[in-house]
């Protein structure tokens, strides 16, 4: 398998590990990877998903046990299952609050997959600076600014 399809793909499910593993930017990955924990740790202890897997829930209700995202998209969609209980106003304002930040979180993990297969497959990283190469064809050859503007001076004279 191609080097940049699995770190694309690690990167997928556990968010920087491409980063930290194939490009070896441990910072990078570091960041995106609590990033990811904290997104899983708000769902899980907003709610009581924690007691429901230990068995100290008996009937385990979204309404009432469940964490911020999963209340959210809940409310979203039912508006409120028990009258003069569930406030529809509230539960579309939380609906709409949680669709926009698993909107934003959905974005972030794209460019994240993005980012990894780009600079994983990139001959950039893989060559020195100062040194000449081929890139789909094309040479390229790094030219610092002090040489252009020797160039250009010349070119004026």
């Amino acid at each position: 398998m191609n080097k940049a399809i699995l770190a694309a793909i690690s990167s997928a499910i556990v968010w920087g590990s491409g980063q930290a593993l194939f490009a070896k930017q441990y910072l990078k990955g570091l960041f995106l990877f609590i990033i990811q924990l904290s997104i899983i740790s708000i769902e899980l202890f907003t709610g009581y998903w924690v007691e429901a897997l230990m068995g100290l829930v008996p009937v385990f209700d979204i309404r009432v046990h469940g964490g911020f995202f999963s209340k959210g998209l809940w409310g979203i969609i039912t508006l409120g299952t028990v009258p003069r209980q569930d406030h529809s106003i509230q539960l579309l304002i939380m609906g709409v609050i949680t669709i926009l930040l698993l909107l934003v979180i959905f974005l972030i993990a794209i460019m994240i997959i993005k980012d990894k297969r780009t600079s994983s497959s990139s001959s950039l990283h893989d060559s020195l600076p100062g040194q000449s190469f081929t890139d789909a064809g094309v040479q390229w050859q790094p030219v610092s600014v002090y040489a252009r503007a020797q160039e250009e001076v010349k070119s004026e004279e």
